[in-house]
């Protein structure tokens, strides 16, 4: 009898508490997007690193026989959270098909880009460039778009011989701009998020987001027969900005960070062909990523 009592009296607590009103609703929904928004301004900065880097500390002078210089392609990414995305649309109902990759709500966000390094002159330095552009309708369920462009100088502080590394100083610039949609229920967003909306099938979130990373590195790496190791740090200054818009509301987030990477690989050279597989991890935000290029290089 008591038991019976006992659990008459839970459900009577529960039926008793409350209901959310539209307004909560609809405010712990604009609460997760903008969760999501400071997620990106956090960890995009990772994203646009992603890549340009180069085995050989130092190309070599771009006036000489033959003129050092290389072009490639090369493929980078990092761990993209989407945790606050992912509960904005569990509120709603909808699905997000990250699976938690890797155990977590995140997707791997690829760079793939062209790269061009062309050696200096008089002074023992070389200079990149990098473009990336990329346009992905439903890639784990969202349609992604962005482009980045970077710059950077490497000065050779130590060039390789017999006995020492190569060991070189960097500065870049790097610049990544996108946008990431994802198409919510309309009748959800009213009953579940308090939005008033045409009941029109559909309802668009439309995400912008940009960053501009000014970075510096150290890297050594050294030649042994076909393989150039090497390994890298690098500490950076990031400003990030991003917004969504979706039916009547809308907010923008800037945020700057400071950050630091470890980063190394290995290059597998084959005469004027070269293969770089690297890894990178951040200090600061913990996040993580990878990259994988080929080049001609002479």
């Amino acid at each position: 009898m008591k038991k019976i009592f006992a659990v008459f009296l839970a459900a009577f607590a529960v039926c008793a508490l409350p209901a959310q009103t539209a307004a909560e609703r609809k405010a712990q929904f604009t609460g997760s997007l903008d969760s999501f928004l400071q997620d990106i301004n956090t960890n995009l900065p990772d994203n646009a690193v992603a890549g340009g880097t180069w085995s050989d500390g130092y190309i070599g002078q771009l006036i000489a026989l033959p003129p050092h210089l290389g072009i490639g392609v090369s493929c980078g990414f990092s761990r993209f959270p989407l945790s606050g995305l992912v509960n904005a649309a569990d509120q709603v109902g909808g699905t997000l098909n990250t699976a938690d990759w890797l155990g977590n709500a995140s997707i791997p966000l690829i760079n793939p880009a062209v790269e061009l390094r062309i050696g200096g002159f008089v002074l023992p330095f070389d200079a990149g460039i990098r473009f990336s552009i990329l346009s992905a309708n439903d890639f784990f369920g969202l349609d992604v778009k962005y482009k980045s462009f970077s710059i950077d100088l490497r000065y050779a502080l130590i060039e390789s011989n017999v006995i020492l590394p190569d060991l070189v100083v960097g500065l870049g610039w790097y610049h990544t701009s996108g946008s990431i949609d994802y198409g919510f229920n309309s009748a959800d967003l009213a009953s579940e998020a308090g939005f008033s909306v045409p009941d029109t099938g559909t309802q668009n979130l439309g995400l912008d987001f940009r960053t501009n990373v000014f970075e510096a590195r150290v890297q050594v790496s050294k030649t042994l027969l076909v393989f150039t190791p090497y390994l890298g740090l690098t500490g950076y200054y990031a400003k990030s900005e991003s917004s969504y818009e979706i039916a009547d509301e809308e907010n923008t987030i800037a945020d700057s960070c400071f950050g630091s990477r470890i980063y190394g690989g290995l290059s597998f050279n084959i005469f004027l062909f070269k293969i770089d597989l690297s890894a990178n991890y951040n200090f600061v935000s913990g996040n993580w990523g990878g990259n994988l290029g080929a080049r001609f290089q002479l």
